[in-house]
């Protein structure tokens, strides 16, 4: 078609002139920009998916971390209220350690 460009009407007929090489290099050129471009979006999608990731992650521990913080925080008031019971004065219950056994012995008698 573009050797003898005289012997048909291609106007008249609505047919694209001829791809000629230069043309056709400039077509691939374009495709092949084209897939640069999507591998490169690509490649940033991707990046983006870790970085969400190691951040959820990061999220997940700290959170983690937190509760085991508080069970411990948890843990060490328990512990020192059960001190503070143990070590405090027979005087400071309400009833008498008498009275106490007193009561227990009637219950166990009737």
């Amino acid at each position: 078609m573009a050797s003898q460009p005289e012997k048909w009407d291609y106007v008249s007929a609505g047919i694209p002139s001829a791809l000629t090489e230069e043309l056709e290099a400039a077509q691939l050129a374009k495709k092949a920009d084209k897939n640069a471009k999507l591998k490169a979006k690509e490649q940033e999608r991707k990046v983006s998916e870790e970085e969400k990731k190691k951040r959820a992650a990061e999220a997940a521990a700290a959170a983690q971390d937190m509760e085991i913080a508080q069970a411990a925080a948890e843990a060490a008031a328990l512990s020192a209220r059960s001190e503070q019971r143990q070590s405090s004065p027979a005087s400071s219950l309400p009833f008498s350690s008498t009275c106490q056994i007193a009561c227990f012995m009637t219950w166990l008698c009737t």
